[in-house]
């Protein structure tokens, strides 16, 4: 693209024909067709000829995706090329003798005023041209010639009439209604970033079986030393030098503010490196499309109504990231199909259309839990209590009767309770020792049902305990190596960072199989007894 080129092209206030003004309305518009892409599209209201250019201009074949604006700003420079590069070219009609136009207009204010200083940065003389005047009468006309394009376009991928139906031509981006919430919270905690890292980047990457919590600790310890050893600068240092794995490392320390400035922009700049890079192999950029979902999310859905661009750009990631694992799905990917993807079906239609690893990966999902939950529910209505610690007060619980440790007294054995451990056993005492004879009723009262939202099968052997998110909804932690102690300890600790207190709390993002982090081993079948 060359400036100069067009600067020298012959600009008039008609156009070629001497019918029209010279005067262009453009807007820019997210096709949600797969590949993604956004694009410039410019509309002559006299004529009602239209033009539409792929942005970034000269972008290779389905990596559209790479350019997502959230702001006029971040935008403009891109539609600037595009709108230079659109007159360099004769809008397409093979003219060999293309012109300049004489004025810009669109439908965004901040668009207007961020454009025109970009083509005025670019080096472009005519000050009309710069001078991008805010013109909202045309965005009905606009959209109707664009709805007969897009019409087109779905013709032209063969989709059958019934699923050509459910696309919905997108309109132009109104960038000045639409305010983004805080992203994420830095962390200035040494502990909580090194905590808040490595559930993170557990949590993009793709499932091959359980996950061990010592693991997850283990690895807390090693990013700590990590971060240490291995400054910000040097780190970004070897990103921008083209390594992937440092620009993946660097990108979370940029969500986090690690030894840097938290910079919403530049974390999807360096994922998108990783997503793009020739080094990285098809493991390290299912992780970048992952973790890039809770950019789309994050701070965009927090206000109510978000722009549909971004629930489509998050399902076009969650779906490259498992069709780039061969099948295997990442805790971040299950939990948007379940909560964010799943939600908004229902009202927007053509999102069932696309996005087939990601449906297939939820049904299979669904499948398992189903098979689960029905196993456990039989073995729950035959003995209750041998399944919950009866002490009053314990969130305790447990998937196989085992884990727990039942009365050793006299009382009948449908009616014995049973504990996570003697502290429990000794607190309840009070309340079961009337109970602790042959023929007396029940001790153990009867808890209320708790709505678990990112609820999965966990391997037979494991205690868990439900924790209280921020948002209301409730995650069940679940493990079988860890002590009951240690269990309702992280979930004090985690229910205190939901709750804005100490501690970081869990991110539903990190639970493996949608709301469950968990700790297997081969415990026996025994049952333990509390004397």
């Amino acid at each position: 693209m060359s400036v100069d080129a067009f600067n020298k092209l012959p600009r008039s206030p008609r156009a070629p024909s001497g019918r029209v003004p010279n005067v262009w309305h453009f807007d820019i518009r997210f096709v949600q067709l797969q590949p993604p892409s956004h694009t410039v599209f410019l509309f002559q209201p006299e004529s009602s000829f239209i033009h539409m250019e792929l942005v970034p201009v000269g972008q290779s074949k389905g990596q559209g995706f790479a350019f997502f604006p959230d702001t006029p700003k971040e935008a403009a420079g891109e539609v600037a090329k595009a709108l230079i590069h659109a007159f360099m070219t004769s809008l397409g009609t093979g003219n060999e003798k293309p012109y300049a136009p004489w004025s810009f207009t669109t439908d965004d204010r901040g668009l207007a005023k961020e454009v025109g200083a970009e083509l005025k940065r670019l080096g472009v003389k005519a000050p009309e041209v710069c001078d991008v005047k805010y013109v909202p009468k045309h965005t009905d006309a606009a959209h109707g010639r664009f709805c007969e394009m897009f019409k087109a376009m779905k013709s032209g991928m063969g989709l059958q009439p019934l699923v050509a139906a459910a696309f919905v031509a997108p309109s132009g981006i109104s960038f000045s209604s639409f305010k983004l919430a805080q992203w994420v919270q830095p962390k200035s905690d040494p502990s909580e970033a090194a905590l808040a890292y490595s559930q993170q980047l557990s949590s993009a990457r793709p499932l091959s079986g359980e996950r061990d919590m010592n693991e997850l600790m283990q690895e807390v310890q090693v990013t700590m030393e990590v971060l240490k050893r291995r400054p910000s600068a040097v780190v970004r240092s070897e990103a921008d030098a083209g390594n992937p794995q440092a620009a993946l490392e660097y990108a979370l320390r940029l969500q986090y503010g690690i030894q840097c400035t938290a910079s919403r922009p530049q974390f999807r700049e360096y994922l998108m490196q990783v997503i793009l890079s020739p080094k990285a192999d098809d493991t390290m950029k299912s992780i970048a499309h992952s973790l890039m979902i809770d950019w789309y999310i994050k701070g965009v859905f927090e206000n109510g109504a978000a722009p549909a661009r971004y629930l489509h750009a998050a399902a076009h990631g969650a779906d490259e990231a498992i069709r780039l694992a061969k099948g295997a799905a990442s805790p971040a990917v299950l939990f948007f199909a379940f909560y964010v993807l799943g939600k908004h079906a229902t009202k927007i239609v053509e999102l069932n259309a696309q996005y087939k690893h990601v449906w297939q990966a939820k049904a299979r999902r669904d499948q398992e839990i189903a098979k689960a939950d029905s196993k456990a529910t039989l073995k729950r209505m035959k003995e209750p209590n041998r399944y919950m610690c009866a002490h009053v007060g314990c969130a305790v619980s447990a998937n196989s009767g085992h884990m727990l440790q039942k009365c050793a007294g006299k009382c009948d054995e449908d009616k014995k309770p049973s504990y996570c451990g003697k502290e429990c056993q000794r607190a309840d005492w009070k309340n079961h020792k009337p109970f602790c004879t042959p023929g007396a009723a029940c001790s153990v009262l009867e808890r209320p049902d708790i709505e678990v939202h990112g609820h999965s099968a966990a391997r037979a052997g494991a205690i868990e305990v439900p924790i209280r998110n921020a948002d209301g909804t409730t995650t069940l932690l679940s493990s079988s190596t860890m002590s009951p102690k240690m269990l309702k300890e992280m979930k004090a600790f985690a229910e205190a960072g939901a709750a804005g207190r100490n501690g970081p709390g869990f991110s539903n993002g990190i639970q493996v199989g949608i709301g469950k982090m968990r700790v297997d081993d081969d415990d026996d079948d025994s049952d333990d007894e509390v004397d």
